[in-house]
């Protein structure tokens, strides 16, 4: 709360003389009893009542001083121009990713660091895709990181249906090109300085060749001439690995092989960016912590202040004082 009128202030030096001139009126009134003690004692009585008068009297006065000063209600709001980057997670789900050279899981490893990195963004845009055979849009573009760590909780290998066969692949090329549905109004004719100035970048979490539909490599070579660069990760030991599945009553186990990194460092190599490997959780901490120094961002803030009148609280308050006062002063009669 805020007083606008703060030269009233000055009135409140007033309420001690009022209530030192009421006090001697009262003391060239009073009656001083020197021999009858009985009578002094009922005379206390109207003492205390007169006391309790004047403190009324000065929080009438008080109140009303406040009043005069014009209390509000100050309101802030912050308009932040949020000049940071549009970043695009592209994040492997085929079932590959249950491998558990990285602890617990390679999926599990992968959106714990995810979690972790949003903590660090702050006025970045963060879109969200899972992809196996085919990309699906988790979460459309967003300031709010609290959804996408929500999001990223619930993700899981299941989260696509790969019992189906044509759906337990890995389609990088299609992944890649998921950020057309995101930027679908670019065109070459409504590029603006304003779009070009906001950084767009893709990271891409997976830890399988591309083995399904088009080569990636055209994708990469689609998203250079919008200026959007792409970070290419492989989650995996370089050896042989397996994952466990269940085929009821028995558990089986599938090999995977290691991945053959030419093409995500081809991949990262046409848009001018970066190839990283991650053959343990404490390297996919170390690349994270290195992406994170490229999300710096300037943050321009507004502040714009409004005020909202809260002067009845002091005038409901004077209205039961002086009802007290009255009170006071009619049994008095």
């Amino acid at each position: 709360m805020e007083f606008l009128n703060k030269e009233y202030f000055i009135l409140i030096l007033v309420i001690p003389i009022i209530i030192y001139l009421v006090w001697l009126k009262y003391k060239k009134n009073s009656i001083n009893f020197k021999f009858t003690e009985d009578l002094e004692k009922v005379f206390k009585y109207w003492k205390i009542k007169f006391w309790w008068k004047l403190i009324l009297l000065a929080s009438i006065l008080l109140s009303f001083t406040l009043i005069l000063a014009n209390p509000n209600k100050s309101n802030i709001e912050e308009k932040i121009k949020k000049n940071g980057i549009d970043i695009v997670f592209l994040l492997d789900v085929s079932q590959s990713m249950n491998a558990e050279d990285l602890k617990p899981t390679r999926i599990d490893a992968a959106k714990n660091i995810l979690w972790n990195f949003l903590d660090k963004l702050k006025t970045d845009r963060v879109w969200l895709v899972i992809f196996a055979w085919k990309p699906f849009t988790s979460l459309p573009l967003t300031f709010d990181y609290q959804v996408v760590k929500e999001t990223l909780k619930d993700l899981s290998t299941d989260t696509i249906n790969q019992e189906n066969q044509n759906l337990n692949w890995t389609a990088i090329w299609d992944a890649i090109l998921m950020w057309k549905n995101l930027f679908k109004n670019w065109t070459w004719d409504n590029l603006t300085w304003n779009n070009i100035k906001r950084e767009k970048i893709m990271i891409l979490l997976t830890d399988g060749d591309a083995n399904k539909w088009i080569d990636p490599i055209l994708a990469a070579e689609y998203a250079k001439k919008y200026w959007i660069k792409i970070y290419t990760i492989w989650i995996g030991s370089k050896r042989w690995w397996y994952i466990t599945y269940q085929v009821w009553p028995f558990t089986q186990r599938a090999q995977i092989p290691p991945l053959k990194e030419e093409t995500l460092r081809k991949i990262a190599q046409i848009t001018n960016w970066k190839f990283y490997r991650a053959t343990d959780n404490y390297t996919l901490y170390q690349i994270f912590q290195d992406l994170a120094k490229l999300t710096k961002t300037d943050i321009e803030t507004k502040v714009k202040k409004t005020y909202t009148p809260y002067y009845l609280p002091f005038a409901y308050l004077i209205i039961i004082l002086l009802g007290v006062y009255s009170f006071i002063k009619i049994k008095e009669i």
